[in-house]
């Protein structure tokens, strides 16, 4: 199942049974190893609050690896009835729409698909509820 819905506002509903499912990737997306000025997706991307975080890392091949982690107490402020931690891992996809419009970038994992759009080293996640978080990318230290 994938759903259209963003990872932020995704996992409060999915953990009450509302996930909505959508079967179907974008018709005019192109791989990001096709698509040259997006080599600056390759790398890794992390957003966080103060109830979990999101770690994508994006290989150059188009393809590469989802984190997400929420404590439940935290982001809801009540004792959760569910286990309390929730962690998401999962390969993912990455394709491209190379067009002036927004969403441009999505992330397709095994269960779920996120909607960005890239503004120089930021990723901003948007569903039809509009900005739903934001991802920068981070550069190792050099040892």
């Amino acid at each position: 199942m994938k759903s259209s819905r963003a990872w932020f506002s995704v996992t409060v509903s999915c953990l009450l049974g509302g996930c909505q499912s959508n079967a179907t990737s974008p018709a005019t997306s192109i791989p990001v190893t096709k698509a040259g000025s997006l080599k600056v997706l390759e790398g890794t991307w992390v957003g966080h609050t103060e109830s979990g975080f999101t770690l994508l890392k994006i290989d150059s091949d188009s393809t590469g690896t989802y984190t997400g982690y929420i404590d439940r107490e935290k982001k809801t402020g009540k004792d959760a009835r569910i286990p309390r931690h929730w962690l998401y891992e999962s390969p993912i996809r990455v394709k491209y729409v190379a067009l002036n419009q927004e969403p441009n970038v999505f992330i397709e994992t095994q269960r779920f698909r996120f909607d960005y759009a890239l503004r120089g080293d930021t990723l901003q996640e948007i569903d039809k509820m509009g900005l739903q978080g934001t991802l920068v990318r981070v550069k190792p230290e050099q040892q």
